[in-house]
């Protein structure tokens, strides 16, 4: 979608993977996703200053063994130090962490196809697809090796709706007639017009 000179992109659409595997994909130095507990960010939690939340609000249950496990020894060592868990400051430092590693992982993506495939991915596709596919063609697809199917393929020249072809199919069932029509290659011309249909 473009908004005057501003074009988004679903990153999801280049990395299908969650935000806490870019690091490690791209060999990001120094960025680490943390924790955080998810399912306390309420209404009633928005101002919250005290203890770590209990570990149920980061939902264990649902990640991954290693990355449970990770989660578990972390928020142990939380709880031992008596840390002081302030909401505003823990989402504002995760909504940073968040973006940093997205942008740093974009932009690591964006400069290693260019050098290595001399496709700008954010600027010429919309999907890790498409843009093999342009790496494909450009890099390493021959010249003239495979056909281009003209718009509207093979079968009809004209341009005519299905409702149109259909309803002479019908016709010419309805009436044991034969119509010409683009379906079956070419519509008439009658006095310098092309006719839909023609007995």
């Amino acid at each position: 979608m473009e908004v005057g000179n501003v074009k988004f992109l679903d990153s999801l659409n280049y990395f299908p993977m969650p935000l806490t595997a870019l690091p490690k994909a791209f060999d990001l130095k120094e960025l680490k996703k943390g924790y955080f507990p998810h399912l306390f960010n309420t209404l009633a939690h928005q101002n919250y200053l005290g203890p770590i939340p209990a570990l149920d609000f980061y939902d264990p249950d649902h990640l991954k063994e290693d990355t449970r496990e990770k989660l578990l020894k972390w928020h142990g060592e939380r709880e031992a130090e008596g840390y002081v868990f302030d909401f505003q400051k823990e989402i504002v430092e995760y909504c940073i962490s968040d973006v940093e590693i997205l942008t740093q992982a974009c932009l690591k993506f964006r400069d290693l196809m260019k050098t290595e495939t001399t496709v700008d991915p954010f600027q010429e596709s919309t999907t890790i697809a498409s843009c093999c596919n342009k790496v494909f063609r450009r890099n390493f697809l021959k010249p003239e090796t495979i056909g281009v199917i003209p718009k509207g393929g093979y079968r009809w020249r004209e341009n005519q709706s299905k409702i149109a072809i259909q309803w002479m199919l019908w016709e010419e069932h309805q009436r044991g007639i034969k119509i010409q029509h683009a379906a079956k290659g070419i519509e008439t011309i009658v006095k310098g017009h092309k006719v839909d249909g023609f007995l």
